[in-house]
C-alpha cells in the first residue's frame, strides 16, 4: 500500500517495531532462497536481507549469529570468484549495517563480531581481492570505532596499513582514512610511533585534487587525538606543505581551512596564529586573508565541518587583537562568516545547502606570499 496522506514523503511502510516478529521467519526464507541452485548471487535477495537489517536495527541482535555464519559462507564462496559486483555490495552492506547498529547498542558484541569476521577479512586481505578490500576496511573502520582500545590483532594490522601499495587504488582511499582516523582516536601511542609514515600518507593525499579531503580527514584526526607538543616537531613543515599546495593547487583551500578549524578548535587561536608567525613574520595576517577569508565558504563535508570553521573564522576574529588591528584580514573573515552562515541558513540545519551552494559558486582568487614556502 502507497503511504497514508499524512506520512512525509520518503516515509518507511514498516519500521523496526513492525518488523521485528517477523524477523526469524523473513530471515529464514531469504537465506533459503540463496541455497537454491541458479539463485546464490540473486542480488535482489541480498538487497531484501541488507534493508531487512537497515530498518530492524537493534532487533536484530537475537539473530547476528546465524545471519553472520551465513554471511560467511556466501564470503567464503564469493571470494574464489567474485562475479556479481551488486550482490557483493548488498552483502558487504549488510554485514555493515550489523556492525553499525547492534555494536551500537551492545559495545559488548564488538569481539564476538571480530571473532566471526576476521577470518574470512583475512583470506580478502592476503588474496588481495581488489573488489572486497574497501569493503573490508570500512568494517574494521566501524568494530575499531566501537572499541574502547587496540587489541594484538589492530596493532598488528597496523603498519602494512601505511605501505604505499595499500593507497594506489582510489576505491581503498575513503575506508582507508577511516581506519587510520580510528586508530589515532582509539590507539594514539601506535600512530606516533609511525606518525612519520602517517604524514607520509597525508602528504600523498594532499598531492591530488581528487584526495585532499581526504588529507585534511586524516590530519585533522591527529590534530584531535595528539597534544600539541606531541606534533611540534612536525607543525612547521605540515604548515609549509600546506601553503606550498595551496599556492600551486588554489582549490585545495576548503580543505585547508577544514582541518585548521581542528588545529583552532584544539590548540586555541592563538597557537594557529603563532605557528604561521614562527614560518614568516606577517604570514599569519597574509593566510587568514588570502586563504581562510576566502576560502572558508568553500569548506565541505557535512554538518560538523561547516560548523568547525564558521565557529573557528568568528573566533580568530573575536580572540586575536593582530587581526582586529588588520581592517582588510579581520573584513575578510567576518564576510566569511557571514557568507556561511547565509548559505547554511543557520548552522543548526546542517551543511548540505551551503554544500550545494559552494560547489556552484565560482572559486574566489587566491592570493599569498610566494615566500611562505620557504
Amino acid at each position: 500500500d502507497a503511504p497514508t496522506a499524512a506520512a512525509p514523503a520518503g516515509a518507511r511502510r514498516f519500521d523496526a517495531a513492525a518488523l521485528s516478529p517477523l524477523l526469524q521467519q523473513l530471515l529464514t526464507s531469504l537465506f533459503a532462497i540463496l541455497q537454491r541452485g541458479g539463485s546464490e548471487e540473486n542480488p535482489y535477495v541480498m538487497r531484501a536481507i541488507m534493508r531487512v537489517s537497515v530498518v530492524a536495527e537493534q532487533a536484530m541482535a537475537p539473530y547476528v549469529q546465524v545471519c553472520v555464519d551465513a554471511l560467511n559462507t556466501i564470503l567464503g564462496r564469493v571470494c574464489a570468484n567474485p562475479t556479481n559486483p551488486t550482490f557483493n555490495h548488498y552483502l558487504f552492506e549488510t554485514v555493515a549495517s550489523l556492525v553499525k547498529y547492534i555494536c551500537a547498542a551492545t559495545p559488548a558484541a564488538v569481539n564476538a563480531f571480530e571473532q566471526l569476521l576476521f577470518p574470512p577479512f583475512q583470506t580478502v586481505l592476503q588474496m588481495d581481492i581488489a573488489e572486497f578490500t574497501p569493503y573490508v576496511f570500512q568494517v574494521l573502520a566501524q568494530l575499531l570505532e566501537a572499541r574502547d582500545g587496540l587489541s594484538d590483532a589492530y596493532s598488528q594490522l597496523f603498519p602494512p596499513l601505511l605501505t604505499p601499495t595499500m593507497w594506489e587504488r582510489p576505491g581503498n582511499v575513503p575506508p582507508l582514512v577511516r581506519l587510520l582516523c580510528a586508530y589515532a582516536a582509539k590507539g594514539k601511542a601506535l600512530v606516533l610511533d609511525k606518525v612519520q609514515m602517517v604524514l607520509g600518507v597525508f602528504q600523498k593525499l594532499l598531492a591530488r585534487g581528487a584526495t585532499d579531503q581526504h588529507a585534511a580527514r586524516l590530519l585533522s584526526a591527529l590534530w584531535r587525538a595528539c597534544e600539541l607538543a606531541e606534533l611540534q616537531q612536525y607543525a612547521t613543515p605540515i604548515f609549509n606543505l600546506c601553503i606550498q599546495r595551496a599556492q600551486g593547487y588554489k582549490k585545495v583551500g576548503p580543505s585547508l581551512v577544514s582541518t585548521w578549524s581542528v588545529f583552532l578548535a584544539r590548540y586555541g587561536p592563538r597557537a594557529l596564529w603563532q605557528q604561521l608567525e614562527s614560518i614568516q613574520p606577517g604570514l599569519a595576517n597574509m593566510v587568514l586573508r588570502g586563504l581562510w577569508g576566502e576560502w572558508a565558504p568553500f569548506v565541505k563535508g557535512g554538518r560538523a565541518e561547516r560548523k568547525a570553521a564558521v565557529i573557528g573564522t568568528v573566533r580568530l576574529v573575536c580572540e586575536l587583537p593582530e587581526v582586529l588591528a588588520d581592517v582588510d584580514t579581520a573584513a575578510a573573515l567576518l564576510s566569511a562568516a557571514a557568507s556561511m552562515l547565509a548559505a547554511d541558513a543557520g548552522v543548526g540545519d546542517g551543511g548540505g545547502a551551503a554544500a550545494a551552494t559552494a560547489s556552484r559558486a565560482r572559486p574566489p582568487s587566491y592570493s599569498c606570499a610566494a615566500a611562505a614556502a620557504r
